[in-house]
């Protein structure tokens, strides 16, 4: 008796920590060994995103799912996020307050639409700034909207942590993902 009340509290605590990760998407094989394909379960949207980060946490706030992926000890941070029944202009408005506080001399750098290499219309914001620790700062967005959903893809670093292979993620995860 005491061995299947083990094995239920086991069961149970397992299907617990599985439920709130299943939410926000899945993982798949890429073709290559660098990147996954990150399937968002929300809105018909697939990412293309690094497959070695040192950690991935998916989380809903508020009904936003995000998926943030953390590179070189936390200081360089992609995000993932969608969302239903917003627009490009408020989650934009949104990304852009979210570090004011810990940002002085902003310097936008762009806010426009682009087109992607797999033809999509997003909007792109980036702006430049000084950081609380004195370093300059970068912050890069795209969003990506159809029929009501918004799909986010943002980047947060020290501006001089944007080459080699943290710029090649972030080109490919901009150029590479896809509305299904």
């Amino acid at each position: 008796m005491r061995r299947a009340i083990i094995c239920f509290v086991t069961c149970l605590i397992l299907i617990t920590a599985v439920l709130p990760a299943s939410a926000a998407g899945t993982f798949y094989l890429h073709d290559h060994p660098d990147y996954w394909w990150y399937v968002l379960s929300d809105v018909p949207f697939s990412a293309v995103v690094p497959s070695g980060a040192q950690y991935y946490v998916e989380r809903n706030v508020f009904g936003m799912n995000i998926l943030e992926i953390l590179m070189d000890n936390g200081s360089v941070s992609i995000e993932v996020a969608s969302m239903k029944n917003s627009t490009i202009d408020a989650v934009r408005k949104s990304i852009e307050e979210r570090f004011k506080p810990a940002v002085k001399d902003i310097s936008v750098k762009a806010n426009r639409m682009i087109t992607t290499s797999n033809n999509l219309q997003c909007h792109f914001y980036h702006y430049e700034a000084t950081g609380n620790h004195g370093r300059k700062v970068m912050l890069r967005t795209v969003i990506f909207e159809r029929n009501g959903n918004v799909v986010s893809l943002s980047l947060f670093l020290d501006s001089s942590k944007y080459v080699g292979d943290v710029q090649q993620y972030w080109l490919r995860l901009v150029n590479d993902s896809e509305w299904n």
